[in-house]
């Protein structure tokens, strides 16, 4: 073990260490490679915002949030800011998620065409009437 290697004394349940050993022989490395392959992993990859641990923890960083001071959390919703949003006109073609809807209903669309599914402008098809017994 090297001076900069700290050695790190930890409980686990036995489950998951036989399942980190199953994964360490699998991945052709020792146990404490595999966990510490685990952890750098966890602290590099990003979450569902695209941003990781690492960089919410660099003070260089642009999401870098500071541990010291409390968050800032509001209580009170501004009307003003809430009516000018929601006056504002609705553009369907904007860039993100109604982009990507948009191009989710075209391709819908296209593969009506392909499959000869084409929909009419008539609307929904009337649904049959059986008779009552």
């Amino acid at each position: 073990m090297s001076k900069e290697e700290l050695q790190v004394n930890f409980r686990m349940p036995a489950s998951l260490k036989g399942e980190l050993e199953a994964m360490a022989k699998r991945n052709h490395r020792s146990l404490t490679a595999e966990i510490v392959a685990r952890l750098e992993r966890s602290i590099n990859d990003p979450d569902d915002m695209g941003i990781s641990d690492r960089d919410r923890m660099d003070p260089e960083s642009v999401f870098f949030t500071d541990p010291s001071s409390p968050p800032s959390i509001t209580t009170k919703i501004d009307k003003e800011q809430l009516l000018s949003d929601s006056l504002k006109e609705f553009d369907p073609y904007q860039p993100g998620v109604s982009d990507a809807i948009r191009r989710a209903y075209e391709a819908i669309q296209a593969l009506d065409v392909l499959m000869g599914n084409a929909s009419s402008s008539k609307g929904p098809k009337p649904r049959k009437k059986f008779p009552k017994e």
